[in-house]
């Protein structure tokens, strides 16, 4: 008796990750997803506290907020000094909050992040940090910003995340979402199916072969990169000043494998 998945068993698997997944998704829900509930939350308190000090050059000030074991290292400081740069000098008319994730894990404890909009005259500028630690205790673990000339149109290119956004940030954002599903519903499904040798290898493949392409046309910039980690780090999630597309050509591979493998009956021989 052969010892290849058959087809129900394949189906049968695919269905339970799929359940698994939207039990996965119905289980985010309640977290803060509008601007003004993500201001409200620890991290877009401690991303305003981190805004208002780099738009007044408070390098000593955000040294208080940055992890201690990276707010002395040059090329943080350097960081500081160049990113505090990208901030016009007047006050911004307007700051959104786009997005809020948080991660508990027993290896890493807890880790966050936040990003806000900032609205200038002439450029929009996106500020995105990760912090680490309780809510009452939580530093700056990384940072970034970006930023983006302001066009005809006035349009911002970042993606929002609290409301509707533009062209490149919805399919950011579905891209993001469909990836996220066709890694997990992959993975449960390796781990659910019978008959399939080296699952371990099938797991990485899955989870790890995900080429991602950056275009942010308004910076000129274009990145390729053959694995995209933001799965892990929830990047892909973030507002991003282009498009960010990433393909889960691992995942795709695994189910080219398991159709391969699925029965076929048997056709009577030609000239019969």
């Amino acid at each position: 008796m052969s010892d290849l998945p058959s087809g129900e068993s394949v189906f049968c698997s695919i269905l339970r990750g799929a359940t698994l997944l939207i039990l996965l998704l119905l289980s985010g829900c309640g977290m803060p997803s509008t601007g003004t509930q993500i201001q409200a939350t620890a991290e877009g308190k401690l991303l305003q506290s981190f805004i208002d000090k780099l738009q007044a050059g408070d390098l000593s000030g955000l040294n208080m907020l940055i992890d201690p074991q990276a707010s002395n290292r040059p090329d943080v400081v350097k960081a500081l000094e160049q990113s505090a740069e990208i901030l016009p000098d007047e006050s911004p008319k307007s700051t959104e909050f786009l997005n809020w994730w948080v991660n508990t894990d027993n290896t890493s404890g807890r880790t966050s992040g936040a990003s806000a909009q900032l609205d200038y005259p002439t450029r929009w500028v996106l500020v995105t940090a990760s912090f680490a630690g309780q809510p009452e205790t939580m530093k700056v673990t990384a940072f970034r910003v970006d930023f983006a000339v302001k066009g005809k149109d006035g349009a911002s290119p970042f993606t929002s995340m609290a409301g509707a956004g533009g062209s490149a940030g919805i399919a950011n954002l579905a891209a993001a979402w469909i990836t996220v599903a066709v890694l997990l519903v992959a993975a449960v499904t390796c781990v659910l199916v019978r008959g399939l040798n080296r699952k371990w290898l099938w797991m990485l493949v899955i989870l790890f072969v995900t080429p991602g392409i950056e275009v942010e046309p308004a910076n000129g910039i274009y990145r390729f990169n053959f694995i995209d980690f933001g799965w892990a780090d929830g990047s892909w999630f973030q507002p991003q000043p282009g498009w960010h597309i990433v393909v889960p050509l691992g995942a795709v591979v695994f189910f080219l494998k398991l159709w391969s493998q699925r029965p076929v009956a048997n056709r009577p021989a030609s000239g019969t």
